[in-house]
């Protein structure tokens, strides 16, 4: 008779110790479900942000080859001023030395 209590005790208690721990599962499941939601909206945030990041890199690029262009413009300038007063330099000596 002891043995039949203690087994239908051990019986109850396993089937609710079942019980709760499939809806301990339950309740872990539906916060993964929750935490996915939350990742997915975390990594379409960080791609949005990203991608206009590199939108406003892109143009501050084009500005800075544009500022290239112009700084290579004025060297060339520079250089080809710098030839011609060599030039003129070269021939004033020339004038000289065939005058004297």
């Amino acid at each position: 008779m002891m043995e039949r209590e203690m087994g239908s005790w051990n019986d109850d208690r396993l089937d609710e110790l079942n019980r709760r721990v499939d809806e301990g599962f339950v309740r872990v499941d539906e916060r993964f479900v929750r935490l996915e939601g939350e990742v997915k909206g975390g990594f379409a945030k960080a791609d949005r942000e990203m991608k206009e990041g590199f939108a406003e890199l892109r143009g501050e690029m084009g500005h800075l080859g544009e500022r290239f262009d112009r700084l290579l413009h004025t060297l060339v300038l520079i250089s080809w001023g710098f030839a011609g007063t060599l030039v003129a330099a070269l021939a004033a000596v020339l004038v000289a030395a065939f005058l004297s």
